[in-house]
């Protein structure tokens, strides 16, 4: 672990990790210290090991305040949309005394420390011995939340996989008949797909699933659920929202897709490649609903739009309902 002290606490300093243990530690505590230790590894929930740790140096070093900002994911690179989580506890106050952690030079994140007066330098240097027990309790905690993540997202689009659905569904229905709030789900079939793959190639069709999940993401909320559910398939689970709503917002991904450009989608200039289409079927859930009844009222209207020449969106309770708002459909 690498630390950098910076700001109003006093000159800089560094120390690293070998083992768990920083290269020249005073003998501070070493049975507390071990105490420490053991209940930070203990879990593998980062919260809960910055919560446990602030209240253990709360009193004995004045401080009033802890952050972390995580700077990267485990595995693989962070998207460029990502913004670093950050977590906070206490009230943030002038004087501050910041820390890198580094192991095998691979940066975990930030720890802040604030407090009203500032910090000694032997106050500094027993911070820094206290924040090396940090390190490696949670690069394992960040490793165990990116297995789970991993576990649970469809590597190519980066929504939710399969496996996540059937967790999400299950748990949604329960909250949602327990606290009498509506939940929709749109199933969303992208239009002849099997066509794009075998004629322009595997990459092509690759790319038209992701521009296609990027869509979805632009038209829906972010308290909104949106899942890989087969090859060219995708899930959408909608919060609080009606029949009608959930219709629009059906509407809302169609015409969203159906204006993707082409030149965002070919490979090869030479190999135009035809506009993209969806067909989607939505249904709300009713008070006697299953996870598989929700889902079969839901894919019988995408069979339904479907038998009435795609590019459009059909709901499980109303076939005319399209018509009384005004909306276009390519048949």
């Amino acid at each position: 672990m690498r630390t950098q002290q910076e700001r109003t606490s006093g000159p800089k300093a560094e120390s690293r990790v070998k083992n768990g243990i920083r290269t020249g530690q005073s003998p501070l505590r070493l049975g507390h210290l071990l105490q420490v230790t053991q209940k930070l590894q203990g879990s593998l929930d980062v919260h809960q090991q910055l919560t446990f740790f602030f209240h253990e140096i709360e009193s004995q070093l004045s401080i009033d305040s802890l952050s972390f900002a995580q700077h990267i994911f485990i595995r693989g690179a962070p998207d460029d949309n990502h913004r670093p989580d950050k977590i906070s506890i206490g009230h943030a106050e002038k004087h501050r005394c910041q820390y890198k952690l580094v192991i095998e030079e691979q940066v975990l994140g930030t720890l802040e420390f604030s407090r009203k007066k500032r910090f000694t330098p032997d106050e500094i240097l027993e911070l820094e011995s206290l924040v090396t027990l940090l390190a490696l309790p949670i690069r394992n905690a960040l490793l165990y939340e990116d297995a789970l993540k991993h576990a649970m997202t469809d590597a190519l689009t980066c929504v939710g996989n399969r496996a996540h659905l059937n967790d999400t569904l299950e748990r949604e229905l329960k909250l949602t008949k327990r606290h009498y709030y509506r939940l929709s789900l749109l199933l969303i079939d992208v239009d002849y797909f099997k066509s794009i793959n075998d004629q322009h190639g595997h990459q092509v069709g690759d790319m038209a699933l992701k521009l296609i999940a990027d869509s979805i993401r632009i038209m829906t909320r972010d308290t909104d659920r949106i899942f890989r559910f087969g090859g060219d398939e995708f899930v959408v689970l909608l919060d609080n929202t009606d029949e009608c709503r959930a219709r629009l917002v059906g509407e809302r991904i169609r015409m969203h897709i159906e204006n993707i450009k082409e030149s965002d989608i070919s490979v090869k200039k030479e190999t135009p490649v035809p506009a993209l289409n969806v067909t989607i079927g939505t249904a709300t859930l009713l008070p006697d609903d299953s996870q598989q009844t929700l889902f079969s009222r839901a894919d019988a209207a995408l069979y339904r739009a479907k038998q009435k020449g795609r590019n459009r969106v059909e709901t499980s309770l109303s076939e005319n309902w399209a018509h009384s708002a005004g909306f276009a459909q390519t048949a």
